[in-house]
């Protein structure tokens, strides 16, 4: 014979509070393990598990998944989604048979930071020193005994412009007595290899010998040197041409020395020639 129990019957007559109670634990005096397998698949109970609740059982039975030690059921844990409704659920004895347990949140990924992007490295600034060789009584002139390019500085310093420019082979003094008789310089000129002049960004100058233009000086962040062009002497010279350069196209090579026929005026200063 099976005995039935009604639990509320005898909670509501002892004149208990049911009020949070698992009163709904009523239940035959069966095997709960054979209940269980009827009316729960191996698919269902692989869900159960798996889900996690914040508010759960204290302690599980491993048959049903339910509540022990305190005793309760486990979906009456299950349904509190605060802390404080969690560990006051009661079961019909007045005890509290869940503990709240809420999953450990995953921790937020750091981003990943943009890659720091390479410097940009400074660009190489051309300097010479070595020395240079000194050819008195010589102009600096064309390998082939051609006309040089060649641009005039109205000062005597073209040394420190010449070191500025790989494009400058060396350059002339030209040299003036002095009220007292001595030889000073007085102006000098950069001797030009052209195929290096416009490989370093340089646009040929337009206009007779003699035309003032403009160069710029990398060793001087952006300013600008005054230059005068000096390409050969051209009588018939048509202004803002240059039909009447006879350097243009000429090949400084391995260059060489042009003697001065008067009276030693002029000196030479090779750079590694």
């Amino acid at each position: 014979m099976v005995l039935f129990f009604n639990l509320q019957d005898v909670a509501a007559k002892a004149g208990k509070d049911t009020c949070h109670t698992d009163l709904d634990i009523a239940m035959p005096v069966v095997d709960t393990h054979s209940v269980l397998q009827a009316k729960t698949s191996p698919k269902q109970v692989s869900a159960t598990e798996v889900q996690h609740y914040p508010c759960k059982c204290k302690n599980t039975k491993e048959s049903n998944g339910n509540c022990k030690e305190p005793a309760g059921k486990a979906k009456n844990c299950h349904k509190h989604t605060n802390r404080k409704d969690c560990e006051n659920r009661k079961n019909k004895l007045l005890q509290r048979p869940c503990k709240w347990d809420p999953p450990t949140p995953e921790p937020t990924p750091k981003p990943t930071p943009d890659p720091t992007p390479e410097p940009t490295p400074e660009p190489t600034v051309y300097h010479y020193n070595d020395l240079y060789t000194e050819n008195l009584g010589h102009k600096c002139w064309n390998g082939d005994d051609s006309w040089p390019f060649t641009l005039g500085l109205w000062h005597n310093d073209c040394k420190t412009y010449c070191d500025a420019f790989a494009w400058c082979k060396g350059y002339t003094d030209h040299l003036m007595e002095n009220k007292n008789g001595d030889l000073v310089v007085v102006t000098c000129e950069l001797v030009v290899d052209q195929n290096m002049y416009v490989e370093a960004g340089n646009s040929w100058p337009i206009g007779c010998s003699g035309t003032d233009f403009k160069l710029k000086d990398p060793s001087m962040h952006g300013l600008e040197v005054d230059v005068k062009k000096n390409c050969g002497v051209c009588h018939n010279c048509n202004k803002g041409t240059d039909t009447c350069d006879k350097c243009k196209g000429t090949v400084f090579g391995t260059g060489s020395l042009k003697k001065d026929a008067s009276d030693n005026k002029y000196n030479c200063y090779s750079k590694g020639w």
